[in-house]
């Protein structure tokens, strides 16, 4: 396993993981793996279960997680993440987070660049001010 990215306490709504990062999670209870498969993970392996989006424009699923479950009572689970950026449930009621390397405000300008959404949003003509300034009436 890597580097820990982040030490969590069990009992969060939501954990934080960066983009192919990992986190470990401590304190977790002895019906860990059976809540791991109750939100859709799949055993790959004695303590280890993954997670997997399918694409909305295609058959082909990606992985999106990994859980291994560790520990005398399995109490640590180490949570590592691909590079699919978004909200996957961990348990019925907890999430993990998966942020991406750079900030959110740059992944949406260049979505919007590329779907030609930003020029509604930048400042594109003439100010009316230099009109008027050179007795233009309009």
């Amino acid at each position: 396993m890597s580097t820990v990215d982040e030490v969590y306490e069990y009992g969060q709504d939501t954990f934080n993981i960066p983009e192919r990062g990992e986190i470990r999670i401590e304190g977790c209870p002895s019906s860990i793996m059976d809540q791991l498969r109750r939100a859709s993970f799949t055993q790959e392996s004695p303590g280890v279960f993954t997670k997997s989006q399918e694409a909305l424009d295609s058959d082909q699923e990606y992985e999106v997680v990994t859980v291994t479950v560790d520990g005398d009572d399995n109490e640590i689970l180490h949570v590592e993440a691909t590079d699919i950026v978004g909200v996957v449930s961990l348990t019925p009621s907890a999430k993990v987070q998966v942020d991406p390397k750079i900030d959110w405000e740059y992944i949406f300008d260049m979505l919007l660049a590329v779907y030609d959404q930003n020029r509604s949003i930048e400042y594109h003509g003439i100010p009316l001010q230099d009109f008027l300034s050179d007795d233009i009436h309009l």
